[in-house]
């Protein structure tokens, strides 16, 4: 996850740098997810993964939360600062913590909690909690409300990642359970290769009817092409990690590593765009650590 959440921090670079030379909402979403179809196949073929999901209702659900949170997430930053859309997608491993002992019966205990508030923490300082105030309170409440949207329906999504490939869920045959019980977990590949086929499609078909592809201004330059596949590349890399990470582990124990993404984009800024490192930005990062070597203390 750790590994995931590096590759969406940098997916998101290439986004913004993309948003920014004119691709819109729907162009960015096709152009992030429908060139990596071709590696993810080759995945699938070089691990044995399965084209068919078994756990046909969980991938079909994964991949409509996952293309709700991308269009909410893509629609929003363009209206809202980055510290801004920073602040409400904080807010998508306390949904995952808070809904998965409804839905998936997987709930944080002991000292995974306190990881949590520490890590929960630590973002808030290093984001630097009086400008976030600040910014909040000059927030656009059109784009914050999809903003918000979007980090629910994200966090829906890695519950039904979890729920497609989880090998031990629990085995009572309520809820979303049931859609489970019985069946084996799907390989991470083939639930990323449904939803970056149907993401892909559905981002085209609703371009198309909002008349909302403008192609690219100018033709394919090599640097538009370098922005199609840095968000492609590590936007497929992060989907397998991500996949693989719900695989292997309870749901919000998986989700709270997500807050790593505060410190990698200070890294991010820092070495691209010379951004200094602040003292609270150092503090919330160590914060973090502390909550990530707790996590792996109390396995």
């Amino acid at each position: 996850m750790l590994g995931a959440v590096f590759c969406f921090a940098t997916m998101a670079a290439f986004v913004k740098a993309g948003r920014a030379a004119g691709m819109s909402t729907t162009e960015t979403m096709v152009y992030r997810m429908a060139p990596g179809l071709l590696w993810i196949a080759y995945e699938m073929r070089r691990t044995g993964a399965p084209l068919v999901p078994r756990r046909k209702a969980a991938t079909r659900m994964r991949t409509t939360f996952g293309v709700l949170a991308m269009a909410g997430s893509f629609y929003a930053v363009s209206g809202l600062t980055l510290l801004q859309h920073t602040i409400l997608h904080l807010l998508q491993p306390i949904f995952v913590a808070v809904l998965s002992p409804l839905l998936l019966r997987e709930r944080l205990r002991g000292a995974a909690v306190l990881a949590l508030l520490l890590a929960l923490t630590g973002a808030l300082w290093a984001v630097r909690i009086d400008r976030a105030l600040s910014e909040m309170a000059d927030l656009s409440w059109r784009y914050g409300l999809v903003g918000l949207g979007a980090a629910f329906a994200s966090a829906l999504a890695h519950i039904t990642v979890r729920l497609a490939t989880g090998r031990s869920l629990g085995s009572r045959r309520t809820g979303l359970l049931a859609l489970a019980y019985g069946r084996p977990p799907d390989a991470p590949e083939t639930v990323v290769f449904h939803f970056t086929l149907w993401g892909s499609v559905l981002a085209a078909a609703a371009g198309l009817a909002l008349g909302d592809v403008h192609g690219l201004a100018g033709g394919l330059t090599p640097r538009t092409a370098g922005l199609i596949a840095g968000m492609a590349g590590f936007g497929a890399l992060g989907q397998v990690l991500m996949s693989r990470a719900y695989a292997r582990a309870q749901a919000p124990l998986v989700a709270l590593v997500a807050y790593a993404a505060i410190p990698i984009s200070i890294g991010l800024d820092a070495i691209v765009w010379g951004t200094g490192l602040s003292l609270s930005g150092a503090a919330g990062t160590a914060l973090m650590l502390a909550a990530g070597v707790l996590l792996v203390r109390a396995r």
